[in-house]
């Protein structure tokens, strides 16, 4: 059986909902690219070819698609992870610009971007992972990984990254989501607690909730799943774009 990509180069995400654009970069010896609006139809992927500069940026080229992708000017992100950990953890803030084309139309666009270092994590069977975008440069990434053969929520192990929140610390991020008869996000669900600090006793809730636009894109191999999925998204009253991504491996 043939293993999934190996992780020569960081899986990045990106949208905004003002500029009506989503896209993925999947990492790998043979990378992916798909770029569409939110509510565009099913992109799909294409080969992409990738450079790394000696700054950390990435120049990504495909058929239609020119883009740079830099870390963010802090790109270990102001949210510390679950329990206070070092957050240096394998999600950055990014940012992406650059041109593609899009339903026929070439659009250009400076938009917001998280990168993961390693998706295909060893001894992972499920990884999720949620990007959303808002106003005033407010950014939440939570990953979750379960082992293979793992059941129940309570198996997920989270990583979380994120700016704009007054409160740095996340005690316990709650991710759910809903699916339709063919295994595809509809509905996805996030609550987290904030803290000033690991030992806090008093944290605040922060809620979001998202909705799958049906624009999608999906890759698969005999040993690994890819399905990515443009949302929009609501939290504090303030609407959003995000993107959710769902590989499987094993």
């Amino acid at each position: 059986m043939s293993q999934p990509p190996t992780p020569e180069l960081p899986t990045v995400v990106f949208g905004d909902l003002e500029a009506d654009v989503w896209g993925v970069l999947i990492d790998g010896i043979s990378p992916l690219v798909s770029v569409s609006s939110l509510s565009g139809p099913e992109p799909g992927f294409m080969p992409a070819e990738v450079q790394r500069d000696p700054a950390g940026g990435l120049n990504v080229t495909a058929a239609g698609v020119a883009l740079r992708v830099e870390p963010a000017a802090d790109p270990t992100s102001s949210t510390i992870p679950p329990g206070g950990a070092d957050p240096g953890g394998p999600l950055r803030l990014a940012s992406v610009r650059g041109a593609a084309n899009v339903e026929g139309v070439e659009r250009e666009f400076v938009v917001s971007g998280l990168s993961l270092r390693n998706l295909w994590v060893e001894g992972s069977g499920h990884t999720r992972l949620f990007a959303g975008w808002f106003p005033a440069q407010r950014t939440l990434g939570l990953l979750a990984t379960r082992a293979p053969g793992a059941k129940g929520h309570d198996r997920d192990v989270f990583e979380v990254a994120g700016s704009g929140e007054e409160q740095p610390v996340i005690l316990d991020p709650r991710l759910s989501t809903t699916y339709d008869g063919n295994a595809d996000p509809i509905r996805v669900g996030i609550e987290l607690w904030l803290a000033d600090s690991p030992e806090a006793e008093e944290s605040r809730s922060r809620r979001l909730a998202a909705v799958a636009t049906g624009s999608r894109a999906a890759t698969a191999g005999p040993a690994h799943a890819l399905s990515a999925h443009a949302l929009r998204c609501v939290s504090r009253s303030e609407l959003g774009a995000g993107v959710y991504l769902i590989a499987h491996t094993g």
